[in-house]
């Protein structure tokens, strides 16, 4: 999977986090190609290999905590351009500094080596979990 990162982004630090913490053996890496992206600019690539050896099964990116959160407030959803590779992913947003607290996703599908802009989103149809299990009575993003 390709993150596109053309226009008017502020560098964050991401890096993979895979089943390794649990005892898997998954593994994955995220590197910014500087002329990759879909018009010749700088993109992100996510790569990894899943395994369900030793109850792991799992690759994932994610971004440090930022200094100052972002106020969402006035937008009604997230939109992405990627490049897929015809799997379904995850997208979890926290609101919160805190490492294990409530996380709010949305699942995505992806076509295969196509970039696609995917718009759908809109901040309602995020669910709250809490380490991958549905939280009931969370509040709302």
């Amino acid at each position: 999977m390709v993150e596109n990162l053309d226009n008017n982004y502020r560098e964050l630090a991401w890096g993979a986090l895979d089943d390794v913490v649990m005892g898997g053996v998954s593994e994955s890496t995220f590197q910014i190609d500087p002329n990759g992206g879909e018009n010749g600019g700088p993109t992100g690539i996510f790569k990894g290999v899943v395994s369900t050896a030793n109850n792991g099964g799992f690759t994932s990116i994610r971004t440090k905590n930022l200094s100052t959160a972002e106020d969402l407030s006035a937008y009604d959803g997230l939109e992405l351009r990627l490049k897929g590779d015809s799997r379904r992913y995850k997208l979890i947003v926290r609101t919160s500094r805190d490492w294990d607290t409530v996380g709010y996703t949305a699942g995505l599908d992806t076509v295969g080596d196509q970039w696609q802009t995917v718009d759908t989103f809109a901040i309602l149809f995020f669910e709250a979990d809490i380490s991958s299990k549905n939280c009931v009575g969370c509040t709302t993003f």
